[in-house]
């Protein structure tokens, strides 16, 4: 027997009304966060950075800003992290107590995990806040519901009029629901398999641990991606594995046996007594692989506060591309020659001309030989609670060399017994350096806790303790050799920092700079001179100087004011020398 028209219109119809209530189901009601996230990183973004040990107060002012700025109830945390070890909500290492049920935001555990991904970024803990939802069984509860009721509008539908469901027995009418049931519990539960299962790939990290000689890597769904005997094939591993993202190391010893190249955008965290035996040098380094080989000459002067730069072409360079502007201006020191030269990026290009994203500080001339050199940079590399050591002072060993690199943060970390240098800048920009540790750091020549050198801008270097041995803790240097050649420092900020025992300068700048620096709130302690600048302009204010044979000396030409430091017990305070110093409301005691 046929089917009639009538039937067909009828079951077009009821599949139609089938996929309208499929679609209606999936769309309105995945359990999707719903707020914006709130970082805990940085400043000036609303959010509050937390470090190390130190993280329970951060993370409370964070849970309360997002209280009083968004309308959320909850905030999901995932360990293994230990976000905070007690507060008025909350307690224990990242779980919330069931007696503060009625808090203003609640903190839902690792028994969350699943549903809810830990969002990391530069090494740097994120905390999401969300609505509170309703839970899981609910929604699929509501969802069931849902699809039964659209399932028997379809089965009314059809059964009106004449139809093969007129007067159905139970096996007809299961003939007709089974398959409609399960194609549309299937749909109902693709959102819930995708926000269990799915962790989105800009959150994704890597887990390092090591147990009786075997080191093994995880990413971040449980699977072993390595596992060895040789802790640098687990590093190299994990960063081909995690994407450029998050690298959590669990407690143990790595030694790092050869070079590890870095990459952008990726974070070496480590989850409580982390130590990096360095026994190659360096132990981790970009490489100058992102330098051009080649110049551009320009085709006009370029001045001092300009923003374009005329060029004999425009090959190869893109907007967003940085370059590096140059010419044979050049200030000798040691017998050798330094040219000047910094960095900007490109925001257009009209024809040859070129517009950088901010004025530039110096003049370039045709008559100088002016030339721009592309560097593909490096981006978002950090290290957080990790612990480097050396193979001694009066070595050759250095931790970290970073060649054209934006946005560098080091946070809690600890340096000791490197002869070379700790951390090198080369040519980088919006460095942090923060609440690290430096000890014998100590070469004859060298021995630099963090070295600057050429192009660098923007670097901060706040809330150390430079404590033992130290020849520069901190030096603005200049570099030769291949690509990486020519280029001033500029922007150099040293905050709230304690300086002890320098045989050298605590803070440092060579000739071979432009750099200007603001140094403040720092201690510093039974160091040969505290601060020395040569062709840098400085500002140098409530700083501490105890026992220090010079507190501040400044050379050649510069700009500098000198404002309330004490200077307790010191050989000589202050050394102007040729400068145009400004020198008021400081205080001296004992001191020379």
């Amino acid at each position: 027997m046929g089917i009639n028209g009538d039937s067909k219109r009828k079951g077009c119809i009821a599949i139609f009304i089938f996929l309208i209530a499929i679609s209606a189901n999936i769309t309105f009601h995945v359990p999707t966060a719903m707020g914006s996230p709130v970082y805990v990183a940085g400043e000036g973004n609303g959010g509050f950075n937390i470090v190390g040990s130190e993280n329970t107060f951060q993370v409370a002012q964070t849970l309360e800003f997002g209280a009083e700025n968004f309308d959320l109830k909850s905030v999901h945390l995932k360990s293994p992290f230990r976000y905070l070890t007690g507060y008025t909500f909350l307690s224990g290492d990242g779980h919330g107590p069931e007696d503060d049920s009625n808090a203003d935001l609640r903190l839902i555990d690792e028994a969350g995990r699943g549903l809810f991904i830990p969002l990391m970024t530069n090494g740097f803990y994120n905390l999401m806040f969300f609505e509170k939802p309703t839970s899981i069984l609910t929604f699929l509860v509501i969802h069931i519901l849902l699809f039964v009721f659209c399932i028997g509008i379809v089965v009314a539908y059809t059964n009106a009029g004449a139809s093969p469901l007129t007067n159905p027995s139970f096996r007809d009418a299961m003939k007709v629901l089974l398959p409609l049931l399960f194609a549309g519990f299937l749909c109902m539960l693709f959102p819930y398999i995708a926000t269990i299962y799915n962790v989105p790939e800009d959150s994704a990290y890597v887990q390092i641990s090591k147990e009786n000689g075997v080191v093994t890597v995880e990413n971040e769904k449980g699977a072993v991606i390595h596992s060895g005997p040789n802790d640098a094939d687990a590093i190299e591993a994990a960063l081909a594995e995690s994407k450029g993202r998050v690298i959590l190391f669990e407690r143990g010893e790595y030694d790092i046996d050869r070079t590890i190249r870095l990459k952008s955008e990726v974070s070496f965290v480590g989850n409580d007594e982390v130590v990096f035996n360095c026994i190659s040098s360096p132990a981790f380094n970009t490489g100058t692989g992102g330098y051009s080989s080649s110049t551009i000459s320009l085709s006009s002067d370029a001045n001092s506060g300009d923003t374009q730069i005329k060029l004999s072409s425009v090959s190869g360079l893109d907007v967003g591309d940085c370059v590096k502007i140059s010419d044979e201006f050049s200030v000798p020191f040691q017998r050798n020659d330094y040219k000047n030269g910094e960095l900007a990026e490109i925001i257009d290009i009209s024809g040859s001309t070129i517009t950088v994203n901010r004025p530039l500080y110096d003049d370039y001339t045709v008559a100088r030989n002016a030339q721009v050199r592309k560097i593909s940079m490096f981006k978002d590399i950090s290290f957080e609670n990790i612990n480097f050591i050396g193979y001694g002072m009066d070595t050759s060993s250095t931790a970290i060399y970073f060649y054209g690199v934006t946005n560098i943060m080091i946070s809690n970390c600890g340096f000791e017994d490197f002869g070379n240098r700790a951390v090198s800048f080369w040519d980088c920009l919006d460095c942090i350096v923060e609440g690290s540790t430096f000890k014998r750091i100590f070469k004859d020549g060298t021995g630099y806790g963090i070295a600057i050198t050429n192009a660098c801008d923007n670097i901060v270097i706040r809330d150390n303790s430079f404590l033992e041995k130290g020849r520069h803790y901190i030096a603005v240097v200049a570099g030769r050799g291949g690509v990486t050649t020519d280029g001033f420092t500029r922007n150099v900020d040293v905050t709230n920092n304690i300086f002890r025992d320098c045989a050298d300068e605590a803070v440092n700048s060579h000739p071979t700079s432009a750099a200007v620096f603001r140094v403040n709130d720092n201690e510093f302690y039974d160091c040969r001179k505290g601060v020395e600048f040569s062709n840098s302009d400085s500002v140098i204010t409530n700083n501490t100087f105890v026992r220090c044979a010079n507190g501040v000396v400044l050379f050649d030409t510069g700009n500098h004011l000198i404002e309330g430091n004490s200077f307790r017990e010191n050989r000589i305070s202050i050394i102007p020398h040729n400068t145009n110093s400004v020198t008021r409301d400081n205080s001296f005691e004992n001191s020379g």
